[in-house]
């Protein structure tokens, strides 16, 4: 039995789930608050943590093979580099995204704050090969991704818990952040 377990895809363990919802209403119950607790625990060091690795990881020998001249064009190392890290944050984006989608605006939130402070984390640290490409990005993805969440926030307790997060966690871009909610 573990071993068919251990052999399914996520694809194929939703198929799974899904059947075993419309099956059985008492199963779908148990699935779907399983499911809620599994959602609903965000730790945001941990997701600052994994956006900042996977920032760091950015190469800029991939920047390079990227860049340059092709078929369609000619593309920059800045606008690749751009390009770069906005597809490292996309999933994250699309995460807050989600949390907002099902109604679970305070962990919308807690996720945001984490995916801020492992960017904020990134554009501090010493320079990297990578970052000398594109030294402003990290700041604009912050600011992009903190305005798309101020959109979509309606709790004034989540708004005014993320202006103190940002002071206290991301002290040198809290101005601006502060100043881009004004505006």
């Amino acid at each position: 039995m573990t071993i068919i377990l251990d052999s399914i895809s996520g694809d194929d363990a939703l198929h799974v789930l899904r059947n075993l919802c419309a099956a059985d209403a008492e199963m779908r119950a148990r699935i779907l608050s399983e499911a809620e607790k599994v959602l609903s625990h965000v730790d945001r060091d941990d997701v600052a943590d994994e956006v900042f690795f996977d920032l760091d990881e950015l190469s800029v020998e991939d920047l390079w093979e990227r860049s340059g001249p092709h078929r369609h064009g000619y593309s920059s190392l800045d606008e690749v580099a751009v390009e770069m890290i906005e597809e490292t944050l996309r999933p994250y984006d699309g995460k807050v995204k989600q949390y907002e989608t099902i109604g679970m605006p305070e962990q919308a939130t807690l996720f945001c704050m984490g995916v801020l402070k492992g960017i904020y984390r990134y554009g501090q640290e010493p320079q990297s090969e990578f970052k000398e490409q594109a030294p402003d990005v990290p700041q604009n993805c912050f600011a992009g991704i903190l305005r798309d969440w101020r959109k979509h926030c309606t709790r004034k307790q989540d708004i005014q818990e993320m202006n103190l997060f940002i002071s206290r966690e991301c002290p040198k871009w809290a101005k601006n952040a502060v100043q881009n909610e004004i505006a």
